[in-house]
Order: C-alpha cells, then structure tokens, then sequence
C-alpha cells in the first residue's frame, strides 16, 4: 500500500485543535494538495485555518462547518 501523501487531497474530521489540527498540519508538512477540515466548531476552524495558511504561506488549506 502507498502510503504516501504528496500531492493528493486528505479530509480531515475533528480538525479546529488537538490531534485532528496536528495530523493537519502533519499533512500539509508531507506536501499535500489540499488539506480539507471539518469540525463542528465554527470559529475554532477559522482561527486554525488562518493560522495555517500563515505558516504555510499557502491556499492549500480549507474549513468546512459541519
């Protein structure tokens, strides 16, 4: 199995903080195309996707309220 993750699209549930914000950014770091999070709390996501898109200096990070 490939387990490699650069350059594809991974979904991401529980991602505004703890272990779902870490594999996140774990990915990002791997060189992924997209990272997609999804958490239920709205604002937490926000702040988190800011924040990614700041270290990483990229768009490719997207939040999605669930």
């Amino acid at each position: 199995m490939d387990r490699e993750v650069k350059g594809k699209v991974v979904v991401v549930t529980g991602a505004a903080n703890g272990l779902g914000l870490a594999m996140v950014t774990s990915f990002l770091n791997q060189g992924v195309k997209l990272a997609i999070l999804l958490d239920m709390d709205e604002q937490k996501g926000e702040e988190s996707l800011t924040n990614l898109k700041q270290k990483f200096e990229s768009d490719r990070a997207v939040f999605y309220n669930i």
